[in-house]
């Protein structure tokens, strides 16, 4: 196969979007560090998706494989404007430059690379199906407006594949289009400037995938002007609608027309998200609302966090008519608390939330922030941009309990560490199970009872009989 070096480089750059890094099965993660050349395609898969891209240069001959990153590596100080050969063999692929007098390169450089068999990475497949064998919906949709949004919101999903359903975006297709993210702590929902009229589906896709699909998609440029010497990933596709069809299990996305040179595989996740319409406040119901700068709330935030963290990473937010957000926290060294301005509506009210998913937040987020609240016991909604603003992502912190006084049967133990009456639990007191409680309610118990027992009282008799026998 003979290909322009940069080309190349474009090529593996997309291909290395789907390699698994990390994974426990050794011979999985073998086989996703490839790609397979042939059939007309360039192509990668891992477990959640697949991907090809349609070449003319690779229809020639058997498919093979070569190491994504390893080629990588080779290629970086390469010339990208000259061509390569590329020669396959079993257990090997060379790569070798083409001398080039019109680029005065003369020399040639080549270097050898492992080649697996093709049959190894998993195939890309064909069209989804939908229920019971149906066919899947083809739909079509701006792909700026649908990706660019989704990694703000893929931000909010778990992090951990362990609750697979949490690990994902869910995506409600229709008028508008909305993506949800939680993480059980944080919730984060966005409507899409995307309006499917007619369509009524919900599916849910893994927040690694978002991230690929996203930035797939941004290394496009848009179309005017396009460099004939410039990259491939600058020539391949420049940026067109995004074809989607969505069936039972998978999803494919076409970047472009039907037919385009960039096709992406995706497993959908299988579950139930969770209901949570159920915790979101209907929006008259917020009636404490508070509207600071970002980057004044965020400094505030961080001087205030040395003492948050000794109480469980608890702050306490108040804000009210003198039109000042007050920002507090409690520790055993004292009580710290800072106020900034703010545009404040509704009856004051005073909040606990958790510092660090806080400052996550506000990394993210500049200009204008506007906390509300139904009460203290309800989820705080942050969003970021005018009130009367449409399409940005509305985040819900959800509440923590305040600061809880020490029992007065704790203080007339001898042997308890003295608090503040307004002391708050570590997290494992806080959260420890009652029936550990209970076993150690029995346990002290029985201590009680060996203590008071005829045998120890016995005992304690004649150990002071023989003291005073001594004397």
């Amino acid at each position: 196969m003979r290909i322009q070096v940069q080309k190349l480089r474009d090529l593996l750059a997309i291909m290395e979007e789907v390699s698994e890094k990390g994974f426990k099965t050794a011979s999985y993660k073998k086989a996703t560090q490839y790609t397979v050349v042939g059939d007309g395609y360039f192509r990668a898969a891992n477990l959640n998706m697949a991907l090809r891209v349609r070449v003319p240069e690779a229809s020639e001959g058997e498919p093979f494989t070569i190491p994504t990153a390893a080629a990588i590596q080779v290629l970086k100080y390469w010339n990208g404007l000259q061509d390569m050969e590329v020669e396959a063999e079993k257990g090997s692929v060379t790569l070798r430059s083409v001398p080039n007098p019109t680029l005065n390169i003369q020399g040639s450089t080549s270097t050898s690379l492992t080649n697996i068999q093709a049959s190894e990475v998993m195939a890309f497949h064909g069209d989804p199906k939908g229920p019971d064998d149906s066919p899947p919906m083809r739909i079509t949709v701006d792909g700026n407006r649908f990706l660019n949004p989704l990694p703000a919101i893929a931000a909010y999903a778990n992090s951990s594949d362990e609750r697979p359903v949490m690990h994902g975006i869910l995506l409600e297709l229709g008028s508008p289009v909305r993506a949800i993210a939680t993480d059980g702590f944080r919730l984060a929902y966005r409507d899409l400037p995307v309006h499917l009229e007619g369509v009524n589906m919900k599916v849910i896709i893994s927040r690694d995938v978002i991230h690929v699909l996203a930035a797939l998609w941004k290394a496009r440029p848009s179309p005017p002007d396009v460099d004939p010497l410039a990259g491939f990933l600058q020539v391949m596709n420049p940026r067109r609608p995004l074809q989607l069809t969505i069936g039972n299990k998978a999803m494919i996305a076409t970047f472009g027309p039907a037919g385009a040179a960039l096709e992406v595989a995706v497993k959908l996740i299988e579950g139930t998200f969770p209901a949570w319409t159920q915790i979101v406040p209907a929006a008259n119901a917020l009636v404490h609302q508070a509207t600071v700068d970002a980057d004044q709330f965020n400094r505030a935030v961080k001087q205030t966090v040395q003492f948050a963290k000794e109480t469980r990473n608890i702050l306490r937010l108040s804000w009210g008519p003198d039109g000042l957000l007050t920002i507090g926290a409690k520790s055993d060294a004292g009580t710290f608390s800072t106020q900034i301005r703010a545009e404040v509506e509704g009856p004051p009210i005073e909040v606990a939330m958790n510092h660090k998913f806080l400052l996550t937040y506000l990394a993210e987020h500049h200009g204008q922030i506007t906390l509300a609240a139904e009460n203290p016991s309800k989820p705080v909604v942050l969003h970021n941009g005018p009130k009367d603003g449409e399409g940005h992502v509305n985040v819900l912190l959800m509440p923590m309990s305040f600061d809880k006084p020490v029992p007065p049967e704790a203080k007339k133990q001898p042997e308890a560490k003295e608090e503040p009456a307004d002391a708050v639990p570590t997290a494992e007191q806080a959260e420890e199970p009652e029936e550990e409680a209970e076993v150690a309610a029995v346990a002290s118990g029985k201590a009680k009872r060996a203590a008071t027992s005829p045998a120890k009282i016995a005992a304690k008799i004649k150990a002071k009989a023989k003291q005073k026998a001594s004397k």
